[in-house]
């Protein structure tokens, strides 16, 4: 003997829905069942996104860790290797190098030449020997140090030129004069094409400009 839950009226054996009112127990029951089933559902698909995101989050953690560090380690093997750089460098400028009005000078015992930093342009600096074209460097090389020393050289051989074809003509020692100063120009040619910081000889020190 059953009645129904929601207006009384008594149902029949063999029947769940109420004839009075239409309440279907049974049916409400299996309702709420799918019901129960379709949010369990839910909180597990829900759960199951939650943990997707969780490793996803891990991963890229993970990642972004050991992206760092590499940055990390980069950046101290830069340091490392620009502390190792200037440390040589002032070694070197205190063990063996010198400023001078000429620029950076190395001193050696004879065996090793002096050299500059790449870059130059030899081929005006050996032009500088030359006669005039001293002032090659001058007008075409302004930024290039190494250029105007060996034109400075240039000069300092023009003057000596000048004077040597004056003391010749008096004195009738015009050859010797000359042989000296191919000699002193062959010495300039070369300096500049080796790429050498040096003054030259017996001349190559006096002040000029």
């Amino acid at each position: 003997m059953a009645y129904c839950e929601k207006c009384g009226a008594y149902i029949p054996d063999g029947q769940s829905k109420c004839l009075a009112c239409g309440f279907d127990g049974a049916e409400e029951e299996r309702r709420a069942a799918q019901a129960a089933r379709q949010q369990e559902d839910q909180r597990a698909r829900a759960e199951q996104r939650r943990r997707e995101r969780q490793e996803i989050n891990k991963k890229w953690a993970e990642s972004e860790q050991q992206h760092r560090r590499n940055m990390e380690e980069l950046e101290r093997r830069r340091k490392e290797a620009e502390e190792k750089a200037r440390r040589e460098a002032e070694q070197k400028q205190s063990a063996d190098w010198h400023q001078t009005e000429y620029g950076s000078f190395r001193f050696t015992d004879g065996n090793e030449p002096r050299r500059s930093a790449s870059g130059h342009n030899k081929v005006l600096a050996a032009l500088s020997y030359v006669n005039i074209l001293f002032l090659l460097p001058l007008l075409f090389a302004q930024d290039d140090e190494f250029a105007k020393f060996h034109a400075r050289q240039g000069a300092r051989l023009f003057v000596c030129n000048a004077i040597g074809t004056v003391l010749g003509a008096i004195f009738s020692v015009g050859w010797i004069i000359n042989l000296l100063l191919i000699y002193l120009m062959i010495v300039g040619i070369k300096n500049a094409l080796n790429d050498k910081w040096e003054p030259l000889p017996y001349i190559g020190k006096f002040k000029l400009f």
